[in-house]
């Protein structure tokens, strides 16, 4: 069964495009070779930080979605970018799948046609006792 995950990923501020897109591609290059498919990715965008992070005040963001259908191969990519002296952060999580979103946004645990089928056993029920 695959997983999606996604990587996030903080960038050193100091980096020329040229190592920034040398630095994505390293990233996909791992996750390409460990038979992983890369679904989206997000380009690099300098973004002010909240905090200093290894004494920098800004940051390139990045973040890149992929699959992979062995889940062991997940850590082995946040060890490669926790040991890039050029990421002074990553967060990698997995991504929920679809059916379970939805479920979260509708509130339904259930099928709804089920919670119709005891409706109308309680309908009956109420018949019955009224009779």
């Amino acid at each position: 069964m695959t997983k999606n995950y996604e990587l996030a990923y903080l960038a050193n501020p100091d980096l020329s495009e040229e190592e920034l897109e040398e630095l994505s591609k390293r990233i996909t290059d791992f996750i390409t070779s460990q038979s992983g498919i890369i679904l989206k990715t997000q380009k690099n965008e300098k973004r002010r930080l909240g905090y200093e992070l290894k004494e920098k005040k800004d940051a390139f963001l990045g973040s890149i979605e992929f699959s992979f259908s062995a889940a062991d191969k997940a850590p082995l990519l946040k060890k490669m970018a926790d040991a890039d002296k050029n990421i002074l952060r990553s967060l990698l999580v997995i991504k929920p799948e679809e059916k379970e979103v939805e479920q979260k946004e509708t509130g339904l645990k259930e099928n709804p046609k089920s919670k119709k089928v005891e409706l109308d056993k309680i309908d009956e029920k109420i018949d019955e006792i009224l009779k």
